[in-house]
């Protein structure tokens, strides 16, 4: 499943099945799998925490069971930087530490 994602200018949307985070010269980034930067952040605390954000909207969106026309307000709109908190969705990172066993 994707999800719609409004860039942290506001001046692109894109529909995403991947995305990851990664280091920038001044920071990090969240960029999708075709390489469009979504977001950045100043530190890498504060991207995975979007990123955690982003999978909570997903999951929201999968048990949505309306018909698609009625899903027009799952899209995810990239965060300011000062927006963003420091708690992480261990959730993320237990299902990630599984797959890698």
């Amino acid at each position: 499943m994707g999800i719609w994602i409004r860039s942290q200018d506001g001046k692109t949307l894109v529909s995403v099945k991947e995305i990851y985070v990664t280091r920038r010269s001044k920071g990090w980034c969240i960029r999708t799998g075709r390489g469009f930067d979504l977001g950045a952040y100043s530190t890498e605390e504060k991207a995975i925490k979007v990123l955690d954000m982003i999978c909570e909207k997903i999951k929201i969106a999968e048990f949505n069971v309306e018909p698609i026309f009625y899903v027009v307000n799952q899209i995810f709109q990239m965060p300011q930087d000062n927006e963003v908190g420091y708690s992480v969705c261990e959730e993320c990172y237990r299902k990630e530490w599984e797959n890698d066993q």
